[in-house]
């Protein structure tokens, strides 16, 4: 390379490398200060009003991705499908979780007789470590013809479930 070349090419290099460097810890601060979802989480959930012979609590079990989906199961007694869905960020540790999921009849009826959707809808504040969040969330149930026949107001509490995460902590329990 001659020297001409070497002068132009060698300071946008450094100046590159630099901004590199310095966007690095910035990036990991962020992660590590709240700003992302992705991960397994274990949500007990308090319903505001059940309806006569529903619990009033649950847990739900979600897998959050790096890109913003969202898979979604619970302990209820309900026979319904895995929950599909999306989160997004709405502001400084703020997110809204969006979830679907078919619904069935109980028996007597036929195996898997869909009767319905449910879809969740949870705007979410996480904690300034990133491990724990609480939600105001909305169950709305819609029949075979999208007609909303149901809505339920209720509130969460989030904790993250990863490897170093006891079951425990994961369930709310210490």
């Amino acid at each position: 390379m001659n020297q001409h070349m070497t002068r132009r090419f060698f300071p946008s290099t450094l100046a590159f490398a630099g901004a590199l460097l310095l966007s690095t810890p910035i990036m990991a601060s962020e992660s590590n200060h709240g700003n992302q979802l992705d991960g397994t989480w274990m949500v007990t959930v308090y319903r505001v009003s059940p309806p006569p012979g529903v619990a009033p609590t649950f847990l739900g079990l979600l897998t959050m991705t790096p890109d913003g989906q969202v898979l979604e199961e619970s302990n209820t007694t309900s026979i319904r499908s895995l929950g599909h869905g999306e989160w997004i960020k709405t502001g400084p540790r703020q997110f809204r979780r969006v979830t679907v999921n078919f619904r069935f009849a109980p028996p007597p009826a036929a195996f898997r007789t869909y009767i319905g959707v449910t879809r969740i809808v949870a705007d979410l504040q996480l904690n300034k470590d990133g491990d724990e969040f609480t939600a105001e969330s909305i169950i709305e149930n819609y029949d075979a013809d999208g007609n909303l026949t149901a809505s339920s107001p209720g509130t969460e509490s989030g904790r993250l479930c990863d490897s170093k995460t006891s079951v425990k902590r994961c369930m709310g329990l210490e």
